[in-house]
């Protein structure tokens, strides 16, 4: 297997609307550098820019974003700390927290936040 970040599967606890569909989880994909200068170029502040990124990294919106319970909204927090991590901690972290699914899928849930553990 490359060695590479992997996207984010995260069950939502509350299901939220978007698009006058009901989202029951999102998928995170990792970041890039024009992801972050996009997000930080949009606004000053850091609520609002983590709003952004959030969005558009799960292909949502930042309202959508910011509509999701707190609990959720903490859960892909921790979930984006772990594109912060070098490559190899990445997915040992991920491989404890988000063990890959059976089906074999690339993605997997968050079971649990890395603050948790």
């Amino acid at each position: 297997m490359d060695k590479k970040y992997l996207a984010i599967s995260i069950a939502l606890q509350v299901p939220a609307e978007l698009d006058k569909k009901c989202i029951e989880k999102i998928e995170m994909r990792p970041p890039t550098a024009a992801d972050v200068f996009l997000a930080t170029s949009m606004t000053s502040s850091e609520a609002e820019k983590d709003a952004l990124l959030f969005a558009n990294l799960s292909d949502t919106t930042a309202d959508f974003i910011k509509s999701l319970s707190f609990y959720d909204y903490k859960r892909i927090e921790d979930a984006f700390s772990l594109f912060m991590l070098p490559i190899a901690a990445h997915l040992g972290k991920r491989a404890l927290w988000f063990p890959d699914n059976p089906e074999g899928e690339t993605s997997t849930t968050l079971l649990e936040s890395p603050s948790q553990s």
